[in-house]
Formats: C-alpha cells, sequence, structure tokens
C-alpha cells in the first residue's frame, strides 16, 4: 500500500484536518493506502505532533520518522511516568536462547556472503568492499555475543556488575559500539539475516533475538553511572538506573520541555533523576494547589474492616477471597453512608474487575 502519487492525496488530507489513529486507518483502508508512512512523512510540515515516549526519546526511531527537535517546544503529559519508562526503555535483557539463536544467523549471513551465489542477483551485484565489511563487523558481533553468552550460562550466584568491570571480568573486546551499531542499522543486518526464513513465528523469534543482542551491545557504550549488568539464573540484563542522559539529550536541542503531571511532587527527586541539578536556573516549576480545599479533605486509613476483620492487601495476600470480601464489606458499608455517589481507585484493572466481579456475584445489592 506505498503508492507514492495517491500518498500526496493522503498527506494533502492529513494536513487539511487533524487525523487521530482511527481516522489514518479508516482512510488508509478504504483508499489501500498505508496510514503509517502517509502519517511519517507529514511530520516535518506538522505544527503538532503527538506520540509516546519510545518515540521521542530514542535517537534511532527519530531518526527514522525524521523527527527534529531544533527549536521544538516538547510537552510530556502524565510526567510522573517519565523516569519509570526511561528505565524501562532503555533496559535490556538476554536469555542464552537469544544469544544461540543470534549468534547461529550471523554465522548463516557471514558464509552466505562469503561465497556469494551468482543466482542470488542482490549480493553478487554488491561490492567486495561492502561484503568485506559486512563480514568484518558479523565476526566483531559474533565473538562479543559469544563472551556475552559465556557470562550468561555460568551457573553462578546472582551477579551485580558495572558494565566496565562486566567486559572485563567476561573479556568482551568490543571496540568502537557506536560504530557497530550503525552500521547494523545502515546495512540493516537484522532483515538480511532474518528475511529468508520461510517459517513467519521463526523470522519474528530471529529478528527479535538480533534486535535484542545489539541493543545489549549499544548499551555496552554506557558508562558505568548509567546503569548495571545482572546476571542471574542464566538471564543477563542491562537496567538503565540513570536516565539523565537520555532526557538531556533531547532537552538539549529542544527550545523548551515542559513535564506536566498531577503526582509530580516530590518534585526535587524529579527534577535530579532527570538533569542530576545541571543548568539549574533554566528550571521552572509551578504548583496548583489542590482543586478540594483542606476543610473539605478527610484522609484516614481503615486498618480493620467493618466486621472487624484484619485484611491484607499485600501482593501475596489481596487476591485471596478473605481480602477481596473485606474491600467489598467496606464498598457496601461506605455507599450506604455517603451520599451522592463515590469513586474507588484501585492499584490496577485487572484487580479492581476481581472485586468487582465478586460484589455483583455475592449478596450485596445496588
Amino acid at each position: 500500500f506505498f503508492n507514492d502519487g495517491n500518498l500526496r492525496q493522503f498527506k494533502k488530507q492529513i494536513k487539511n484536518e487533524p487525523m487521530d489513529i482511527e481516522d489514518l486507518c479508516r482512510y488508509g483502508s478504504s483508499h489501500l493506502l498505508c496510514p503509517y508512512y502517509a502519517s511519517r512523512e507529514s511530520i516535518p510540515k506538522s505544527d503538532i505532533v503527538l506520540m509516546p515516549y519510545q518515540t521521542l526519546f530514542q535517537s534511532s526511531t527519530r531518526e527514522n520518522i525524521d523527527l527534529s527537535l531544533e527549536n521544538a517546544y516538547i510537552v510530556v503529559d502524565e510526567a510522573h511516568n517519565l523516569v519509570d519508562a526511561l528505565n524501562s526503555l532503555f533496559t535490556v535483557t538476554l536469555t542464552d536462547a537469544n544469544l544461540e539463536i543470534a549468534c547461529k544467523k550471523l554465522l548463516e549471513y557471514r558464509a552466505k556472503i562469503a561465497k556469494p551465489e551468482k543466482t542470488d542477483k542482490v549480493l553478487a551485484e554488491s561490492t567486495t568492499k561492502t561484503r568485506n565489511e559486512d563480514i568484518k563487523n558479523i565476526s566483531i558481533t559474533f565473538q562479543a555475543l559469544m563472551s556475552i553468552r559465556k557470562a550468561c550460562s555460568e551457573e553462578t550466584t546472582k551477579q551485580v556488575l558495572d558494565m566496565n568491570d562486566f567486559q572485563i571480568k567476561y573479556k568482551i573486546r568490543i571496540g568502537n559500539t557506536f560504530s557497530l551499531i550503525n552500521w547494523a542499522k545502515d546495512s540493516k543486518i537484522v532483515y538480511k539475516c532474518c528475511h529468508a526464513e520461510k517459517d513467519e513465528a521463526l523470522k519474528i523469534e530471529s529478528s527479535e533475538a538480533i534486535r535484542k543482542c545489539l541493543a545489549f551491545i549499544d548499551m555496552m557504550g554506557n558508562t558505568d553511572e548509567m546503569g548495571s549488568v545482572i546476571i542471574d539464573n542464566k538471564t543477563l540484563s542491562y537496567l538503565l538506573l540513570n536516565p539523565s542522559n537520555v532526557f538531556l539529550e533531547v532537552a538539549s536541542k529542544a527550545k523548551s520541555v515542559v513535564l506536566v503531571g498531577g503526582t509530580l511532587q516530590p518534585l526535587d527527586d524529579v527534577i535530579f533523576q532527570l538533569t542530576q541539578n545541571q543548568n539549574p536556573q533554566s528550571i521552572m516549576t509551578h504548583c496548583n494547589g489542590h482543586v478540594i480545599p483542606k476543610e473539605n479533605c478527610l484522609c484516614l486509613c481503615a486498618m480493620k474492616g467493618p466486621k472487624g476483620s484484619n485484611p491484607l492487601f499485600d501482593y501475596e495476600h489481596r487476591e485471596l477471597d478473605s481480602s477481596i470480601r473485606s474491600i467489598a464489606d467496606m464498598v457496601f458499608d461506605l455507599s450506604t453512608r455517603v451520599p451522592g455517589g463515590m469513586i474507588v481507585f484501585f492499584t490496577s484493572k485487572s484487580y479492581m474487575m476481581k472485586v468487582y466481579t465478586f460484589i455483583k456475584n455475592s449478596q450485596y445489592h445496588n
């Protein structure tokens, strides 16, 4: 559905009126055009672009959609999630199976380009210089992954290491990770290694394994204070613990960054985690008061249920019938005393539905 001539009309439609994801998909389906490419190519001429954290804070994704941050005003909504979102975004977990699949696919492709078949027109037409460059970088990547796999497969107690100590301990020599990752991106090595796989499930599994391994190699270029490597139960993880570098890379390019949220307090902690207190003079804060006056707000902790029960709502006990019954009793008891209705907040939608189902199927009414 990538039809350049008709996509131009699609892009005009996007410029004429704001379109959300559903609108884009409906238009694309009815006209047999790709809504992804139409919206992506409309970004440079757009005044306002809405996107998830992942698109904004990953440089590779920004480059893919040609998103420029120069002189941009960035507004991060629900910003209380930002620190956790950045830490999760740059956290990578590898299993021995991931490493095995990635190594296998890299070796297969290296053998293929070392002696390209004449029937393979794409490889036959590629230059010897390009193929030699690919072979060299595949070999570097393969050797690094084999060393990482050794660390992952060792039967040891749980280890937490700085990235530098991890590379020294397991003798991982990779050189310039930035250069290697750029090669992987420019050469489309993931696609080249996996596109010939006929089984769709295996193709997805293989490409995901290689991407994870390349993401881990990318993290190997981080400084020690940014995160740690955890080896546990034949699983290897890199945990980003300091998201300031990621945030400041974006903030330094933009004209201004505004963090908006209802639960950003304590502000000092959020500011430190995102900026490490760099350029404090450039940071402005504003907090609105609570919408409910103090005299109308009563905060209480219910230590016992209405029937004298002693409910436990920690993760281990909250699924028990006795705990759910305690919540149901409290809700029912309060609903008979509070005029005009009430709102009950839960820690998750799934848990809310369990309590709701329990109340609906029990003796409670209205």
